[in-house]
């Protein structure tokens, strides 16, 4: 049967100077909301998005929505997802932390001892795999937003005023990590054993809290260096090890998929820096190659005023390639009106 996995947080947004960045992960809240969460389902488009608002005004959870209603058109399956984000107090640069709960194993599974996020694996399974609310594993997504943050522009407009974050804008990046744009590649930093080993500059993957699982993602199973090595390989590659720390930091990471690689006309590079930074490097595309690009919402930068509406081609891409059925929204946006779009799943 499915084997579920810890939650994973792709991706943290801090606010740095004139950019929200991605920056370590922070631990989401574990507790159960003491006061009644809010939720609305959406029945229009190609999924059925349910979110339980812990802690939101009336305008965050607007904003908030909006970013739904607009991936509920992007992507397609049967089951409804589940998504809990709440508003509590982060650190004082933090903006907001998402991830997704993981499973493996499940019946249909395209590819063999992969994490998949659980959105994906019950549309792939074409079952709710977790259904039970007492369940751990209830939701699909969960997500924290800082309560003491002044610069987020909860407008629907796109229209920001200077110096404030688009939430909508976050809350669209955020919500691609939980339904799958995310690896697990990791650069430890040595502070105790939150990544890999403790031992500052040893790389891995598949290691949630420093737990290793011995399973990748279904992202990992794509990502390859300029030489066209997977660090899934072991014999080049053991993990954990100071060879993957290179691997990571290299400046030539690609995804190649074939859809992907049919709209961009390439494999696609990723964020992949000589300083690797946990929840910015390996899991977003090339900063310098994407911005002010229709791929720009999943680059690890987003600028104070920069508005973005939709996942971008290539994102949408990659997202056939791992396997999700496309919606209306980003069928338009990977094809030129002839090509069919379809999924191409990996082939070991």
């Amino acid at each position: 049967g499915a084997q579920p996995g810890a939650s994973w947080q792709g991706c943290t947004l801090h606010a740095r100077g004139a950019h929200a960045e991605p920056g370590p992960p922070s631990p989401l809240s574990a507790r159960l909301a003491t006061d009644a969460p809010v939720e609305r389902v959406v029945t229009s488009g190609s999924a059925t998005i349910t979110v339980d608002y812990v802690g939101f005004t009336s305008q965050a959870q607007a904003a908030f929505q909006e970013a739904v209603d607009i991936w509920s058109t992007h992507i397609a399956s049967t089951i409804p997802i589940r998504v809990r984000v709440e508003f509590a107090p982060l650190g004082a640069t933090t903006l907001g932390s998402t991830g997704p709960f993981l499973s493996r194993d499940f019946e249909n599974a395209p590819i063999p001892q992969t994490w998949y996020p659980f959105p994906q694996a019950d549309a792939l399974a074409g079952e709710d795999l977790f259904p039970n609310p007492n369940q751990d594993f209830f939701y699909d997504i969960v997500g924290t937003f800082n309560s003491n943050q002044p610069a987020f522009y909860f407008g629907l407009d796109g229209n920001p005023p200077a110096g404030q974050f688009d939430f909508v804008t976050i809350a669209l990046h955020e919500l691609a990590h939980g339904l799958g744009f995310i690896g697990s590649g990791l650069v430890d930093d040595g502070t105790g054993g939150r990544e890999c080993t403790g031992v500052r500059n040893i790389g891995c993957w598949g290691y949630f809290g420093g737990n290793p699982t011995g399973f990748p993602l279904v992202f990992d199973r794509f990502v390859e260096n300029g030489a066209g090595q997977s660090f899934l390989n072991q014999t080049l590659f053991p993990n954990p090890s100071s060879q993957l720390s290179t691997y990571f930091r290299g400046q030539d990471l690609v995804l190649g998929a074939p859809l992907l690689q049919q709209v961009f006309g390439d494999a696609a590079p990723l964020w992949a820096p000589a300083s690797f930074v946990v929840g910015s490097s390996f899991s977003h595309w090339d900063e310098n190659e994407f911005r002010s690009t229709s791929a720009a919402l999943m680059t690890p930068q987003i600028a104070r005023g920069e508005v973005h509406r939709d996942p971008g081609d290539i994102t949408c891409a990659f997202l056939a390639d791992m396997g999700w059925d496309l919606g209306p929204g980003c069928r338009l946006l990977t094809t030129d009106g002839e090509a069919s779009v379809e999924s191409s799943p990996l082939v070991l």
